[in-house]
């Protein structure tokens, strides 16, 4: 066997069992096995034939049942353009971002530096590796931590780092809570941000006013250009006071002009036409939504060292202009993105995935 066999032979074997990855397939079957119940259409021998042309033997079982999902909701839809999710988590993601660089610097205390131009929701306090902080970045004690909670009054607060699904997020209300609320987070949570409870533009409150409902824009920096690939706006359901859909919310696509698509989907790919509360999608508009557009297309190039996908949560203030809640770095869902707008990556898919199998040494064939 020869030198170059037995290194792209390690490498592969090194991808097979990389415990990162191993842990993203796991979390993609477990997603599609939620979603199987709604798969309806079948591949016809035509287009699995089709598919074969691009995916050259990276085809598997599940990889066509995604297939079969995205056919049974774009019906008449190229397929060849859609991205299977594992394919896309396992291989497509992990390329083009840096795991141990996004880890390091995706931290929501490190937003008042690296976002000082942007506007935010307002910070009470923080704690970073167990050290309370000011708003400044200055240490304080956990009585001055409770105080600044207590003068703000209502307070929400989330993990800084490693959260995902709405977990985690807490909120403070001086009418409701005691202080121990307040001191059990700093014992529990050693990474973790306090901000205001803001109030979201009345367009976005119709949908469901309970949680404040943000708007999500995928963007790539690819080709020496950075493309906003796909947005939809995320909102909770019933007495949910977040947004995500692992937290029970719905997803909805958003046009290019900021109206609201006619329909939307829970984790489980169920279609809703109407929101539970009686509210029409199509009837809903986002303020402003060009400039949400311009805005994470203008901060995408600043994390070219770590990642060219970036997935960017805003809220929309009531005057209808965006709040950054949250940059996500690496493992951006995008499922949703598929399911509500159609192929992630548009016409260039193929493009993107043939550029993919060429570049990327860990894709393997199964």
């Amino acid at each position: 066997m020869d030198f170059k066999k037995q290194v792209k032979e390690r490498i592969l074997k090194y991808a097979r069992w990389n415990s990162h990855v191993r842990y993203r397939e796991n979390i993609v079957k477990k997603d599609l096995a939620g979603k199987k119940g709604n798969i309806k259409a079948e591949l016809t021998k035509e287009e699995t034939a089709e598919l074969e042309k691009i995916w050259k033997g990276y085809l598997n079982k599940d990889r066509l049942k995604w297939f079969e999902l995205y056919k049974t909701l774009w019906p008449g839809r190229e397929l060849k353009y859609f991205v299977p999710d594992d394919f896309y988590y396992m291989y497509v993601d992990e390329y083009f971002t840096k795991k141990r660089g996004c880890g390091q610097i995706d931290d929501k205390n490190l937003y008042n530096m690296l976002f000082h131009d942007v506007p935010q929701p307002r910070t009470i306090a923080r704690q970073i590796d167990g050290v309370l902080l000011s708003p400044d970045y200055q240490i304080i004690t956990q009585q001055q931590f409770i105080d600044l909670c207590r003068n703000e009054g209502r307070v929400i607060l989330k993990k800084s780092v490693e959260s995902a699904g709405g977990k985690g997020v807490l909120f403070y209300d001086i009418e409701k809570d005691s202080d121990k609320k307040l001191s059990d987070m700093c014992e529990n949570q050693r990474n973790f941000i306090a901000q205001e409870v803001m109030v979201q533009h009345s367009e976005l409150a119709r949908l469901h006013p309970e949680s404040i409902n943000t708007v999500r824009i995928m963007t790539f920096n690819f080709e020496d250009k950075v493309t906003a690939l796909s947005s939809v706006v995320r909102m909770g359901v019933g007495d949910s006071k977040v947004d995500n859909a692992s937290s029970g919310g719905i997803v909805c696509g958003i046009n290019p002009d900021g109206s609201l698509k006619e329909r939307a989907f829970d984790v489980k790919a169920n279609r809703y036409d109407i929101h539970p509360s009686g509210t029409h999608f199509e009837s809903v508009v986002i303020p402003h939504f060009d400039e949400c557009i311009d805005l994470a297309k203008r901060l995408t190039p600043r994390f070219a060292r770590y990642t060219r996908l970036i997935s960017w949560d805003f809220a929309m203030n009531e005057s209808g202009h965006p709040i950054l809640i949250e940059a996500n770095l690496r493992f951006g869902q995008v499922d949703f993105h598929q399911m509500c707008n159609g192929p992630i990556f548009g016409e260039m898919g193929e493009r993107v995935v043939r550029y993919i199998m060429e570049n990327n040494p860990l894709v393997r064939k199964g």
